[in-house]
């Protein structure tokens, strides 16, 4: 739902979308990189680039 919204300009309910899904799932990867993707859109660089960092170190411990 969130890439749906995403897709037709509603960055900020994609945004609301994402973090429900966190609450529920955890902070994935493809999550947290949705976020900042988003967050980067809105012109937010400061927050996408911690989102982007936290994705980054969530991936690394996975693998």
């Amino acid at each position: 739902m969130a890439q749906d919204a995403a897709r037709i300009g509603h960055r900020e309910r994609a945004l609301h979308y994402i973090a429900c899904a966190v609450q529920h799932d955890g902070p994935t990867f493809n999550l947290l990189n949705l976020r900042a993707i988003y967050l980067e859109e809105l012109g937010d660089r400061a927050r996408a680039e911690s989102v982007y960092r936290q994705a980054s170190e969530s991936h690394c411990a996975w693998t």
